[in-house]
């Protein structure tokens, strides 16, 4: 354990704008974000294991039992009574989305990749709004290496950005500001509603 003593203190020749200071800080400020991105892209998968699970257990359960869509409204009910905490993440329409997301990527080795490393709320879009697995593959991967935020998915969506793409076959310039993006999404990603409801936490203020 380090002491300072009172002549310690005022021989403190510390400057915030010293170039050793800054490099200190730059450093920190980087192993800071590094471990966010990290965190957050961990919190995806684990999510993703989760819901991959409980989609594919609802529909084995369905088949082998003949269940119909009152399972998963029940089941839906006595997950938000056993952690209310978290009503959103298991609400029946999030189950369902579960269940679908299972059925549409089981065969898809590639994909099951692709989607285990980007939020839940991305996967969502990506699964409601985009018909072709070529597509949806585009998506999937230029979220994951441009750290594309919600709102930036839903317009390159809209814009058509993988037709545009396939017409164009050219490079752009965001992977230079990959590290900015990457910041951004993993800002974005750890307020996430799906991801907090999951862990069970406080929901954010947008």
């Amino acid at each position: 354990m380090l002491n300072f003593s009172e002549n310690d203190i005022k021989k403190d020749n510390f400057d915030p704008m010293n170039q050793n200071y800054l490099d200190l800080l730059k450093e920190t400020k980087s192993k800071i974000q590094i471990t966010r991105i990290n965190f957050v892209r961990a919190a995806n998968r684990e999510q993703f294991n989760l819901y991959w699970w409980l989609g594919r257990r609802i529909v084995e359960a369905q088949e082998k039992f003949h269940w119909g869509k009152s399972v998963v409204e029940q089941l839906s009910l006595d997950l938000r009574r056993a952690f209310p905490e978290s009503t959103y993440g298991f609400s029946t329409r999030n189950l369902w989305e579960m269940r679908r997301f299972y059925l549409e990527y089981k065969n898809q080795s590639i994909l099951q990749q692709l989607v285990a490393e980007i939020p839940w709320g991305h996967n969502l879009l990506i699964l409601n709004k985009v018909k072709a697995l070529e597509a949806k593959q585009y998506y999937l991967e230029m979220s994951r290496q441009m750290g594309w935020t919600r709102d930036v998915l839903l317009i390159q969506i809209n814009s058509q950005a993988y037709e545009r793409h396939l017409l164009a076959k050219k490079q752009n310039n965001f992977q230079h500001a990959l590290p900015e993006h990457l910041a951004e999404q993993a800002d974005r990603a750890m307020k996430d509603i799906y991801m907090l409801d999951t862990l069970g936490l406080t929901s954010p203020t947008l």
